[in-house]
């Protein structure tokens, strides 16, 4: 889990967009308000976004 577009941008080059999903802790708050939005500024590219927001997940729970 990371707040920072920085560190997500390095933990995607690192990693490689796959192997990153978008999740949460509940019941403990994420700590972001928005964090659609904030993959949206993130600098990511759109199928990178994508696939963060739910592309990978969907495709892990086959």
């Amino acid at each position: 889990m990371t707040h920072s577009s920085a560190s997500l941008r390095f933990i995607v080059e690192e990693l490689g967009a796959a192997r990153v999903l978008m999740g949460g802790d509940y019941p403990f708050d994420l700590g972001v308000a928005d964090p659609v939005g904030f993959l949206a500024g993130a600098g990511l590219d759109d199928a990178t976004r994508l696939a963060i927001e739910g592309g990978n997940a969907s495709g892990f729970l086959r």
